[in-house]
């Protein structure tokens, strides 16, 4: 039971989704629906300061689902933005599709520790570069590319998840610990970076309580862009964006294979994105 409830918590990642180090078994399934929400009145720049900029907000709905296709050996996983809107207040907004991102995951080891490896594929689903409109100055044409949906390039990551299950007569509470890291490859002027994430889940074993998860997880991305390479807006989409983010989450089992989630997080050093915490809601189903 503990290895089912510590994937539905790494599911409901409120950064990259992957089947991580548990994979499913053949002809089972997962489906997750969410909403996130960051707004923002500061920017982490190239140089990793914050400096104030015009009240931003950004809004995704996003999807993502994996089916086991043979026990243990293979997990197709498809992640993707249905719905981004981003505005700078009194300036402009844009809306659409974001990009697409398709995982394919082999467990290796299964004692003493979970042991994965996965390869994803990043589409390139979104808009690059927005326009404000036939008619629009070169201004509002400006500001409307600032705002993209979608990142332009193809890309893939390889990554490695390892992970335990932790539970004792001796001890009131459950655990399960996860650590991830991966090799991103990028394309289009992007520069190349390395992904991590270590979480820790904790469940409380008796009545009502047993149906929550309470998690904590530290993850991050480090781009190997030079400060003069790095981009500067708050979209997360340009080139050299770099976090360091601790998160807090809270999911729960609703009825049979039902279950939500809430999350925040919030970078701590990072440059190229918006200098404020995200919030994310999701709803799930699992067979």
């Amino acid at each position: 039971m503990i290895e089912r409830w510590a994937l539905l918590a790494l599911l409901l990642s409120p950064i990259d989704a992957s089947a991580g180090a548990w994979t499913r078994d053949a002809g089972r399934f997962y489906l997750n629906a969410s909403y996130s929400r960051i707004a923002a009145d500061a920017l982490f720049t190239p140089s990793f300061e914050k400096v104030p900029i015009v009240p931003y907000t950004q809004q995704l709905v996003g999807s993502y689902g994996e089916v086991g296709l043979i026990t243990r050996w293979r997990t197709v996983t498809g992640e993707g933005t249905i719905f981004r809107h981003a505005r700078l207040e009194g300036q402009g907004a844009t809306s659409g599709v974001g990009d697409l991102r398709l995982g394919a995951w082999t467990g290796l080891l299964e004692q003493p520790l979970r042991l994965s490896l996965g390869v994803l594929l990043g589409l390139p689903t979104g808009d690059r570069a927005p326009s404000a409109g036939a008619g629009a100055d070169s201004e509002a044409q400006a500001i409307a590319r600032s705002l993209p949906t979608g990142d332009g390039e193809w890309d893939v990551e390889a990554r490695a998840a390892l992970g335990t299950s932790l539970a004792s007569e001796s001890w009131p509470l459950e655990h399960y610990v996860t650590l991830e890291a991966g090799y991103w490859v990028r394309t289009r002027g992007f520069s190349d970076g390395l992904t991590y994430k270590l979480e820790i889940g904790t469940k409380i074993p008796v009545f009502v309580l047993d149906r929550f998860w309470f998690v904590l997880r530290l993850s991050g991305l480090e781009s190997f862009a030079s400060t003069a390479e790095a981009g500067q807006d708050a979209t997360g989409l340009g080139n050299g964006v770099t976090y360091l983010s601790p998160g807090l989450e809270i999911s729960a089992k609703i009825y049979q294979g039902l279950g939500v989630a809430a999350a925040i997080d919030t970078a701590v050093r990072a440059r190229s994105v918006a200098a404020a915490p995200q919030i994310k809601l999701a709803i799930s189903y699992e067979w």
